[in-house]
């Protein structure tokens, strides 16, 4: 017999780390390429070719097995490509993969993301019932497109407090990617809001020009008949750009907030290790160099075609000027063909860019649901704080808090912030205001309860699952004697976070009621799916559904509800939430 409680769990299976060995070595004896890193300490598999994928097929349907019809798997992690599954190839950390490694094993973005499209499949069909995550990155478009769009949720990785953010939340990479938006009238997306705001990479004095773009040796630069529009295209070495445009003047301004941003297509590149980029380098007053800010790479999965590259900054005290570039990434020789246009630096200081919840394409029937991870970079109660803060401005369903290890115990305040957080994410649906009134239905003499009742998400995020709403009659044993299903699930009521909604359902007086007997109505969520009871923040539980009245059926025929306002009552509970309430989890590891 099936526990009635029981905990539940997520994982997922990487098949590669830095440092230890993830896939097995007999992977590799049976015919799968490897590429030895860590000083020969760990073998990495190249992901992208079809001997590997293979074994990973085999691997994920035997998992699939075992794990696809437990109710206590939450979600499972896709991490077969990419170090630690996060998309990337640990570049830039001694002992990992290096771009010759790349181009030796025949890397190329089509393959990479035809590697991601197995991938993908081989979990859906594996798992068709269970939640699926996507570790995303920066300059991955093409492929977080196709896994939204197949249904996969997505993680990130982490998150951290950075002025240059050019990357961050899981709603940031939606908003700029073009995706459909639910706007709620108020709100506009940041292309919209900066359209009309002074475009500052143009001559001050007022040029629609961008004639100011100049080569680096070995490139061309053609123009279109109105400057507005950049094509730079030849072989370049010795350089780390293809071609720069100056700022007109000292006119950054130290403290305010800007955006970085154009529309680029890449048409050829002989090595796609180095992705083009844009850049702003910021001097000081005496034209020294101070910083840079990035934006995003191209993503070369989706070549020739036009992408928005962006950033957003905060200029420091000392920067004035500078100029914008086309990256390279490299010195070394890169022939490329690249076109720019609406390219743009616009100062957004005075505009409010708070991500609306309204505008995401989350929850049923086409939605995704989002899971954060941190660890580094923070080491103080208030960085915990923002870092939290920042991750619920989205809709997140999942926190992993890779925070503490042996030598870092967490104090009283944490515990209490990373308990008020888990308090909040996910979808929270609350019962705000309930009422009961029996009245005859359409002129018949057969009675019905009449029940208002209003609702909010106290969440973060909208609800995801097919949940419907019941309503039943017990009596003094708690045996059912009447009950009725309201006639929406609960995915469809549109609750988005902080939203409100007052609904009317009629459940049927059964005339199994006997006079003079008392009774209590009652009310429950229900998994269509799992068959499990949402938990409710009402402490009125039985185990298998809440009370909201007792009344009593006296042989007089009247309902008689036993509560302070007679057929009126107001459940209020203070906000508080039951550990582990619907749709949410946070976990901590211990390192």
């Amino acid at each position: 017999m099936e526990k009635k409680g029981f905990n539940r769990f997520c994982f997922g299976v990487m098949s590669s780390t830095m440092g230890s060995q993830a896939t097995p070595l007999w992977v590799f004896k049976s015919g799968v390429p490897g590429v030895d890193h860590m000083n020969g300490t760990q073998t990495d598999p190249v992901y992208w070719h079809a001997a590997y994928l293979k074994k990973v097929k085999h691997f994920v349907k035997a998992m699939g097995i075992a794990l696809s019809e437990r109710r206590d798997v939450e979600f499972i992690d896709m991490r077969n490509i990419g170090v630690w599954g996060e998309m990337h190839f640990s570049l830039n950390r001694k002992g990992m993969w290096t771009h010759d490694e790349l181009v030796k094993n025949g890397f190329s973005g089509k393959d990479y993301f035809e590697a991601y499209k197995s991938m993908i499949l081989f979990y859906k069909e594996a798992f068709p019932m269970t939640a699926l995550f996507l570790n995303i990155a920066p300059g991955k478009e093409a492929i977080v497109k196709y896994a939204v769009k197949n249904r996969i949720n997505l993680r990130f990785d982490g998150l951290a407090i950075t002025k240059n953010k050019n990357m961050g939340l899981v709603s940031d990479y939606f908003n700029y990617y073009g995706y459909d938006h639910k706007q709620d009238g108020n709100n506009k997306n940041h292309e919209t809001m900066t359209s009309n705001l002074p475009n500052l990479i143009l001559s001050q004095g007022g040029s629609n020009s961008l004639s100011g773009w100049r080569p680096a040796k070995g490139i061309s630069i053609i123009f279109n008949k109105n400057f507005k529009e950049v094509k730079v295209t030849g072989i370049q070495k010795g350089k780390w750009s293809y071609a720069l445009i100056h700022l007109p003047g000292r006119i950054l301004i130290p403290g305010n907030k800007y955006r970085l941003e154009a529309m680029v297509k890449v048409d050829t590149l002989s090595n796609e290790s180095y992705v083009p980029y844009l850049k702003l380098q910021a001097h000081d007053q005496n034209d020294r160099f101070v910083k840079n800010y990035i934006t995003h790479k191209y993503d070369t999965i989706a070549m020739q075609t036009w992408q928005r590259l962006w950033s957003e900054f905060e200029i420091g005290p000392t920067e004035r000027s500078g100029f914008i570039a086309i990256e390279k990434g490299t010195t070394k020789e890169i022939g490329a063909s690249i076109q720019i246009k609406s390219i743009r630096l616009v100062d957004i200081s005075e505009i409010d860019f708070e991500i609306s919840k309204n505008k995401l394409s989350v929850g049923e029937p086409n939605g995704f649901r989002c899971c954060y991870e941190f660890a580094s970079g923070i080491n103080d109660l208030w960085t915990l704080k923002q870092v939290l803060a920042k991750a619920v401005a989205d809709p997140v369903s999942y926190i992993h808090l890779n925070y503490f290890n042996e030598k870092k115990t967490p104090t009283f305040q944490e515990i209490k912030l990373i308990e008020d957080v888990a308090n909040k994410i996910g979808y929270r649906f609350k019962l705000n205001r309930v009422s009961c009134a029996a009245i005859s239905n359409n002129d018949s003499e057969k009675k019905v309860f009449l029940i208002k009742h209003s609702w909010e998400n106290k969440g973060t995020a909208p609800c995801y699952k097919k949940l419907l709403l019941q309503f039943l009659i017990t009596d003094k044993n708690r045996n059912v004697v009447s009950k009725f299903s309201g006639t929406s699930e609960a995915s469809q009521w549109k609750l988005d976070p902080k939203m409100k909604i007052d609904l009317t359902s009629k459940l049927p007086i059964s005339c199994d009621l006997r006079k003079g007997v008392s009774y209590s109505l009652n009310i429950k969520l229900i998994d269509l799916i799992s068959l499990e009871n949402i938990k409710l923040p009402l402490q009125t539980y039985d185990g298998n559904h809440y009370k909201l009245f007792d009344f009593h059926y006296s042989k007089d025929g009247i309902f008689v509800f036993h509560s302070a306002q007679k057929s009126t009552r107001v459940i209020s509970q203070n906000d508080y939430f039951i550990p582990g309430a619907p749709g949410a989890l946070m976990t901590i590891t211990k390192q």
